[in-house]
Order: C-alpha cells, then structure tokens, then sequence
C-alpha cells in the first residue's frame, strides 16, 4: 500500500506539473503526425524494393516502421526518463529529502518514470490511429493479446536498465548525458528504423543481445501479421530471460548506489 500511493503521488504530481506546460505536451504528439507522413512518404520512396527484407511482417515499409518508433518510445522512455528525472530532483534539491522520507527508494525511483510511460502509452495510441488515417494500417487481424504479452516483460526490461542508469547517476555526477547516446544506438541496433536481418552478421548478433531487438520482432509478428503464440514465443521467453536478469540487478544497483550516497552525503552533489 505504501508503493502504490508512493506510485499514485507522483503520479498526480508529475500530470500536474505537465498540464502547466501544454505546448510542449502538444508539441511531443505534434512529433507523431510529422513521423506518421515521413514514413508514409519513405514507403512510396521505397516502393517493393524492400519487399524481401519486409516479408516476415508483411511487406510494407510504413507500417513496419510505425510500429517500431510507436513501441520503440518504451525503449527511450525507460532509458532516458529514470536518469533525468533523479538528475532533475537532484538539481531542484528535492532528491535528498525524499530519500529519507518514509518513501521506499525502490518506489520512488520506479514512480519517476510512471508519468512519461502514461504520455507514451497515450502516443503510442495516436501514432496507430494517424496510421491507420493516413495509410491504411490494418490491424483488424492483429494479435492484441499476444502483443500485449510481448509488450509487458519488455517495458519491465527497459525500465530495469532505467532504473540502474539512475542509480548510477548518484554515483557518476552528470551521467545523464549518455543516456539519450545509448538509446538511440539501441533504437538503431534493435530494428527500429529497418529490419535487423540487413545488418552486418556481427552486429546482428549484438542486436540479439538487446530485449529491444525481440520485443520489436515479437509486437510486429503479433500486430503486423496476427502471429500465433508459437511464433510470438520466442520473443516471449527471451524477454523472461532479459527480466530475470536485469530486474534482479537493477535492484541491487539502484540500492547499493542509495547506499553508497546515504553514507557519503553525497545526494545533493552534481
């Protein structure tokens, strides 16, 4: 009960702070319909030449490329909010005081990424319906269920890498800065933009390394060509396989890296 109306405060708190800034929230699904006909336009452009490398998710580059920087948003969101957002309570000097509230570290470092995955989960909404506007994006034959069992343990693997990133940052001052570095290079890598069988074979098997790679294969099977379960198993289990290993370490580094800031009274350095 704790966590969750830890979670539910920030919540509330960080939609507050969000509505006093309405440009910039406009601006971010103004964002969405500028990459809806960029890849529509990029699909004409492309044309069939791209029909070989598109075949196992049906072909067609605009949809391919739509559902990887719709769902590829969780990937940013759990690298990129977790770190700025501690980085920005350092700077405000709310970062310390919370800490030693009653407020579980855990909890608090997970709530402040909660609000940014409720934005994208809302874009991720716009950006399937402006497809579906603006070329014919089917998803009447889409494996909902299994999509959202490809989505769940992903977004948990993404926000456990956020997690150690932002426990991190109370150790490496101004590590925020390679955060947006690393997401983009595994936006890149795990297929976001094209598919990750015309990589070079070496970066291929990097690419395999990363649950974003599985988890944007898995969602464009399920949505893309209505994959059965059988297909969408193995970027199921590899996802499994990614949660058990990092959501484990991420709390052992995100409380080590507390720990550590509590006894030096370091909270409040950046």
């Amino acid at each position: 009960m704790n966590t969750m109306r830890t979670l539910w405060a920030f919540l509330k708190r960080d939609a507050a702070i969000e509505a006093t800034y309405q440009a910039a929230l406009l601006a971010q699904f103004g964002g969405v319909v500028f990459w809806v006909v960029f890849f529509a336009a990029a699909s004409r452009l492309v044309g069939s030449s791209a029909s070989g490398a598109l075949a196992r998710y049906g072909g067609n580059y605009a949809s391919f490329a739509l559902v990887g920087i719709a769902f590829g948003g969780y990937l940013q969101t759990g690298l990129i909010s977790f770190p700025q957002r501690l980085r920005e309570a350092q700077l405000i000097g709310t970062l310390e005081a919370t800490l030693m509230s009653p407020a579980s570290p855990l909890a608090f470092i997970a709530a402040l990424g909660l609000w940014d995955h409720v934005i994208t989960s809302a874009r991720v909404l716009v950006y399937l319906g402006c497809g579906a506007l603006f070329f014919a994006l089917d998803l009447r034959n889409a494996n909902l269920l299994g999509a959202l069992a490809v989505l769940l343990p992903a977004i948990i693997a993404f926000d456990a890498l956020g997690m150690m990133s932002a426990g991190l940052v109370l150790v490496v001052q101004r590590g925020t800065s390679l955060a947006p570095l690393l997401a983009t290079v595994a936006g890149l890598l795990s297929g976001v933009y094209f598919p990750v069988e015309v990589l070079p074979n070496g970066v291929q098997a990097l690419a395999l390394l990363l649950p974003s790679t599985h988890a944007l294969v898995g969602l464009r099977l399920a949505l893309l060509r209505g994959a059965s379960w059988a297909e969408l198993l193995p970027s199921i289990s590899a996802l499994v396989l990614f949660d058990l290993l990092l959501v484990p370490c991420s709390l052992l580094v995100v409380r080590w890296t507390v720990r550590r800031a509590l006894v030096q009274g370091s909270l409040g350095q950046y």
